[in-house]
Order: C-alpha cells, then sequence, then structure tokens
C-alpha cells in the first residue's frame, strides 16, 4: 500500500474491485478516501458490510461481479475467499454482473485496485469509457499467471488494452515510487498510469 500511501488524499474516490474482506478498503477510509467495495462473492460481500460496521465505516459496497458486459457468471474456487469467475462454463454460484462503466457513471476517481483472479481484462473492458476519459489516474493491477486458468492468455492482452487506453504501465520499488518496467513477466502488482489530460 505504499504506493497508494502517495497517492490518496483524503475525500479522493478509491475504488475496491475484489475487496474481499476489506484489507485495501479500510486501510483507503483510514486515509480519508470514499470507498466504492466491489466484491462478487456474496458471503464474503456480507462479511465485508460486517466488517465495515464493527470498524464503525462506511463504504458504497457493490455485491456484483464486474466484466465487460452485464448479466451473470459462474464464481467458483475451493477457497471461498479466492474464488474465481468461469467464464468458460463450469460448476458454481451464479452471480450478477455489471461494468464499471455503469457502476461509476460519471464519476472520477483517483485510485482502482484489482484483484479478480486473473480476470482483470474483463474488468477494463468494462471500464472503456472511464479509460477513454482517464477518470481513473492510477489503478493496481495483478500480474500473475491465473489470467492462464481464466481467459487462457497470458498478459500481454491486458497490457495491449491498457496501452492502447494510453496509460504507461509501472513497478513499485519498495518505498512505493513507481519505475518503469522493460519486462512485464509474471510478478508484483502493476500499476498502470494515465499519461493523458487524467493522470
Amino acid at each position: 500500500m505504499q504506493v497508494w500511501k502517495r497517492h490518496l488524499r483524503t475525500r479522493d474516490v478509491f475504488v475496491d474491485v475484489g475487496a474481499h474482506l476489506g484489507a485495501y478498503t479500510i486501510w483507503a477510509i483510514e486515509q480519508g478516501a470514499e470507498v466504492i467495495a466491489i466484491e462478487a462473492d456474496p458471503t464474503m460481500a456480507s462479511h465485508l458490510v460486517s466488517n465495515l460496521e464493527l470498524n464503525g465505516y462506511e463504504a458504497e459496497v457493490h455485491a456484483v461481479a464486474v466484466a465487460h458486459k452485464p448479466g451473470t457468471m459462474l464464481l467458483n474456487g475451493p477457497d471461498q475467499s479466492r474464488q474465481a469467475l468461469l467464464v468458460r462454463g463450469g460448476v458454481g454460484t451464479e452471480v450478477v454482473v455489471d461494468t464499471l462503466d455503469r457502476l461509476l457513471g460519471q464519476r472520477q476517481a483517483a485510485g482502482l485496485k484489482i484483484d479478480v483472479e486473473g480476470a482483470e481484462r474483463l474488468v477494463l473492458e468494462g471500464a472503456s469509457r472511464i479509460l477513454a476519459d482517464a477518470r481513473i489516474p492510477l489503478i493496481q493491477l495483478e500480474w500473475n499467471s491465473e489470467s492462464e486458468r481464466t481467459l487462457d492468455e497470458d498478459r500481454r492482452p491486458l497490457r495491449d488494452l491498457l496501452l492502447g487506453a494510453g496509460y504507461e504501465l509501472l513497478r513499485p520499488d519498495a518505498d512505493g515510487n513507481l519505475l518503469p518496467v522493460d519486462a512485464l513477466g509474471y510478478g508484483a502488482d502493476v500499476f498502470a498510469r494515465a499519461t493523458g489530460p487524467g493522470g
């Protein structure tokens, strides 16, 4: 969270996609941010709401998945805290899907964290208007091999989507400074920073 300490200000809007139990959500609230927390798993979303209430915090919580288009998807996984969207069929819990463009409307956010077990590209395809307007200047993304299991692809399509939308890709050092990277192999989270007017 070192990067967000440098970039998040009081009353900024922070969007937490794949909020799980709320580690980022609660941390951002404690920094004074207004948080939009999105969690696809209904049980996890309920725990998130309980965690917020226990701590006396408020956030805008959406118990939906986000992807490239509204509809439904199946959620499945052996570990309930790390469930994944099944986009190619299978057996699981059916969940409602919306898009970030619809959930955010015309709002602007200072930052977006996406932790959706390899389906990050689908989330951003559903944020095409937001990306085109550079209304979220900084995005944190998991950059591991989960996309191969979830979408049957490596991270190149996600990279191409972000570069095409005018974002540069960086990785943080231990102090939270964002540094350009020559190669984007699997590893630490990647941050996408808008290079246009909103960035």
